[in-house]
């Protein structure tokens, strides 16, 4: 089966080169004009799907596959939003969704920060097609597994809620504990990738180091509409909204462990690469 990134789930080459900087502040430019047009169609603080459909359309500079869809959560704390690929033939992505609760074809004003969250990683995607080419490169292998879904989702991507776990707490320890946790993360992504190929590792290392600089991202962003939806609109936000929250997930250092990580095992492979070839010569 062929790895095959879609054109309906990429922007061409020219919207999408350039750093990674350039395409958040284009992620950045987007979200605030589809917020601007969500904002003109305000309801008795709903949102229609339509007009939110509508707002995605008149923004992208392309017409791309997007699905807002309801979604569907016993525990409304733990899953208020999502986003997810449309699949083809073949496994191949042809589509993204944004899944969020909906009541009667809208959106309550109350989750559009939510909403903005998962938007970002909808633009992300269409910003970054050798991400997604990489991750659908993985499902045709059947590399991506569990184990890997697991250790993103309980190791990396998780708020580490030290202030909430020890009130009070001293800079000096904080400190001291922040340090114990980011030792404790490194040693179980060491763990998690030992057994595993030299080429496994490295597509394993640059699928969380993507996943946690999108987080960051989709984070700052959703925190940014939550300021003004409270700020500016007065909607009280549920709980579970991130406002406040961001650092306490250390996308930045786990970002930098990743990194770390991921040298020494090309460095390690060169090295081994070029004993390899030494011996050879001296033969």
């Amino acid at each position: 089966m062929k790895n095959i990134v879609n054109s309906t789930v990429k922007f061409s080459y020219n919207i999408s080169k350039g750093s990674i900087k350039n395409r958040q502040k284009l992620i950045s430019k987007y979200n605030k004009q589809i917020f601007s047009r969500l904002e003109q169609n305000f309801k008795d603080n709903y949102i229609s799907v339509a007009d939110a459909q509508k707002a995605i359309d008149e923004v992208l500079p392309e017409k791309k596959v997007i699905q807002i869809r309801p979604i569907s959560s016993k525990n409304k704390k733990e899953d208020v939003g999502n986003s997810d690929f449309l699949y083809g033939k073949n496994w191949n992505i042809v589509g993204q969704t944004i899944d969020i609760p909906i009541k009667n074809n809208k959106i309550s004003i109350k989750n559009l920060s939510i909403f903005m969250h998962e938007l970002t990683h909808v633009i992300d995607t269409l910003l970054n097609p050798k991400t997604t080419a990489r991750v659908n490169g993985m499902y045709l292998r059947r590399t991506y597994t569990e184990n890997l879904s697991n250790i993103i989702d309980k190791k990396l991507y998780n708020y580490e809620n030290i202030e909430e776990t020890i009130p009070f707490i001293s800079n000096k320890r904080y400190k001291k504990t922040k340090k114990e946790i980011l030792q404790t993360r490194e040693n179980e992504l060491l763990k998690f990738l030992k057994d595993y190929s030299v080429k496994d590792k490295i597509d394993y290392i640059q699928e969380m180091r993507n996943t946690l600089i999108e987080e960051r991202t989709a984070y700052t962003e959703e925190e940014k509409y939550a300021w003004i939806l409270t700020k500016k609109h007065k909607i009280h936000l549920p709980k579970f909204n991130e406002i406040g929250n961001l650092k306490g997930y250390f996308f930045d250092e786990k970002i930098k462990i990743l990194k770390k990580i991921g040298f020494e095992i090309i460095d390690k492979e060169r090295k081994e690469h070029a004993k390899k070839l030494k011996t050879r010569r001296k033969k």
